[in-house]
C-alpha cells in the first residue's frame, strides 16, 4: 500500500467546476488507493473508447479538453468577430432571432431554434449561419445539408462559417468523401479555407483512420498558407492517436515549433492516448516525463490515460509502475476523478464492470479475497469524499460487497467449524451437506458452499431444497 508523507486522516474536499460538477478527494487520500493487481489487470474494448476522443468528451473526465477549449475560444472569438460585422446590416427582428437560435444551439435545442428561425420570412445569412451552427450542435447532419442547400437555391452567400458547421457534421459521421466534395465546393465559390475548416475535416480522417487523408489535407493547407495553430495540430494529432501511430504522433507533436507553437496539456494527452491505444505503456510513461521537462503539467487525464496503457499492455512489472504513477499524481497535486477511480478498479479486477452479473460473479470466484478487498476499498474510498463513478462500477460495487460478505460469513463458519470436535468427519472435498441455495434479490439463485467459500450456479448434486438461505 503506497503512503504520502503528510497523510491527513480528515479528506479536503475540493468542488470543481467542470461539466462533471463531481467532487474529487485531494492526495492525501489518493495514495492509499495505489495497490493495483497487474495479474487480473486489463483494459478493453469498452474501456478503450471510454478514453478515446469520440467517448470521453461526451462523459465528463475530457469534456474541458477535448480540443484545448481556451485556445479554441480564442480562434473562435475571431469568427464571432466576422459574424458581427455581417449582423450590422441585420434587422432587429433578425438579430432577435439569431440570438435565440444561438441560446437554442447552447442548450442543444434544435425544435427551438428550427421555430425561432421559421419566425422570419427572409432570414438573413448571419441568421442561416446561426441555424446551421445549431444544426452542428444539435448533430443533425440531414437538416443541415437542406439548409446548406436552401441558402445556395436562395442566392445566400454561403461563408466558411458555414462551410465549417456542415464539414464538422459530415466529419463527425466519418464521411470524409463528403468532406473532400465541400472543400472543393468552398473554392469553386471563390473562398479559401481556413484553419477552421482544415480542422473540422481533420476530425473526419481520425474517424476514417485515413492517415493518408488527413496527411493530404494538412501538406494543402500549408501550400495554400494556412498557418497551422494549437487547435489545428489537436486535429491532426488525434489522427495519429486514432490509427495507434504514438510515433509519428510524437513526429507531429516536434513540428509545433517550427511554428511558433508550444504543446500544452491538451496535445500531450492525445499523444497520451496513442501510446494508450497501442498499447505503448514505455512510450506513456515516457510522454510524462518529457511533458513535465518541457514545464508542462499534467492533468488528472494525462494520469489516467497512462495508468490505462499500464493496464493495457501489462509489461512485467505493471503493479510497480501503477503505484509509482499514483505517487507522482500525489506528488503533483492532481486530484483524482471519477475516471481516475473507475480505471483504478479496471486495474484490480480486469472488466468486471462490462459483463452481465451472472459473468461478474463468475469471475470474482476465480480472484483472491486480496483483490476484492483492494478493489472494494478504492470505491468505498472515493465514496467517502463524493466521487460519483458510473452506474456499471456501482453496480460492481454492490456485488462486490455481496460477495465479501458471504466469504465473511464462510470465513468464520470454517473456523467455528474447526474449533468443533463434532466435525471432525465431515470429508476435505465438498459434500453435498456443505452447499446452500442462496437467494438474493439482487443476484437470483446461486449456491454457496459453507465449509469453503466458494459459490456457482449450478445446482451441487445431491443438494436438498430444504438447504435455502435469503440474502439482502
Amino acid at each position: 500500500m503506497a503512503l504520502v508523507s503528510g497523510f491527513r486522516a480528515a479528506a479536503s474536499l475540493s468542488l470543481r467546476t467542470s461539466s462533471s460538477a463531481s467532487i474529487c478527494w485531494r492526495t492525501s487520500r489518493l495514495a492509499p488507493l495505489c495497490t493495483l493487481s497487474a495479474a487480473t489487470a486489463g483494459l478493453g474494448r469498452v474501456a478503450e473508447e471510454s478514453i478515446s476522443d469520440d467517448r470521453w468528451p461526451r462523459t465528463r473526465a475530457d469534456s474541458r479538453e477535448r480540443l484545448g477549449l481556451q485556445i479554441a475560444n480564442q480562434e473562435r472569438s475571431s469568427r464571432r468577430h466576422q459574424d458581427a460585422g455581417l449582423s450590422s446590416a441585420v434587422s432587429s427582428e433578425g438579430l432577435g432571432v439569431k440570438g435565440e437560435v444561438l441560446d437554442a444551439a447552447r442548450n442543444r435545442d434544435w425544435a427551438a431554434a428550427r421555430a425561432a428561425f421559421d419566425r422570419l420570412e427572409k432570414p438573413e445569412r448571419v441568421v442561416y449561419n446561426s441555424l446551421l451552427h445549431a444544426a452542428d450542435r444539435c448533430n443533425r447532419r440531414r437538416e443541415a445539408e437542406i439548409i446548406f442547400s436552401e441558402m445556395q437555391e436562395k442566392s445566400i452567400v454561403r461563408s466558411e462559417i458555414a462551410y465549417t458547421s456542415v464539414i464538422n457534421l459530415c466529419a463527425r459521421d466519418g464521411d470524409t468523401d463528403r468532406v473532400f466534395e465541400l472543400l472543393k465546393q468552398l473554392r469553386s465559390e471563390g473562398l479559401q479555407p481556413d484553419v477552421m475548416v482544415y480542422s473540422a475535416a481533420l476530425a473526419g480522417y481520425s474517424r476514417t483512420f485515413d492517415v493518408e487523408g488527413a496527411a493530404a489535407r494538412w501538406k494543402e493547407m500549408l501550400e495554400g498558407g494556412v498557418r497551422p495553430t494549437s487547435i489545428a495540430f489537436i486535429s491532426l494529432l488525434n489522427v495519429y492517436a486514432a490509427s495507434r501511430d504514438p510515433v509519428s504522433a510524437r513526429v507531429r507533436l516536434a513540428e509545433m515549433a517550427s511554428f511558433g507553437l508550444v504543446p500544452q496539456t491538451p496535445h500531450w494527452n492525445v499523444l497520451l492516448k496513442a501510446c494508450l491505444r497501442k498499447p505503448d505503456a514505455e512510450g506513456a510513461l515516457a510522454a510524462l516525463g518529457e511533458m513535465r521537462a518541457a514545464g508542462v503539467s499534467p492533468n488528472v487525464v494525462s494520469f489516467t490515460t497512462a495508468l490505462a496503457a499500464i493496464h493495457a499492455q501489462q509489461l512485467p512489472g505493471s503493479q510497480a509502475r501503477a503505484e509509482a504513477l499514483c505517487h507522482e499524481m500525489s506528488a503533483l497535486g492532481v486530484q483524482a476523478d471519477s475516471f481516475f477511480v473507475e480505471e483504478r478498479v479496471r486495474g484490480q479486477l480486469g472488466e468486471l464492470q462490462y459483463q452481465g452479473s451472472r459473468g461478474r460473479r463468475a469471475s470474482m470466484e476465480t480472484l483472491g479475497l486480496g483483490t476484492l478487498e483492494s478493489a472494494a476499498e478504492t470505491l468505498r474510498k472515493a465514496r467517502e469524499v463524493g466521487i460519483r463513478v458510473g452506474p456499471r462500477t456501482l453496480q460492481l460495487e454492490t456485488e462486490l460487497a455481496d460477495v465479501l460478505a458471504f466469504r465473511g460469513r464462510a470465513s468464520s463458519g470454517a473456523a467455528t467449524a474447526a474449533a468443533s470436535p463434532s466435525v471432525s468427519s465431515v470429508p476435505s472435498s465438498p459434500s453435498a451437506a456443505d452447499w446452500v441455495e442462496v437467494r438474493s434479490a439482487e443476484h437470483g439463485i446461486y449456491f454457496w458452499d459453507r465449509s469453503t467459500g466458494t459459490t456457482q450456479w449450478t445446482r451441487p448434486a445431491g443438494l436438498s431444497a430444504s438447504d435455502t438461505i435469503s440474502a439482502a
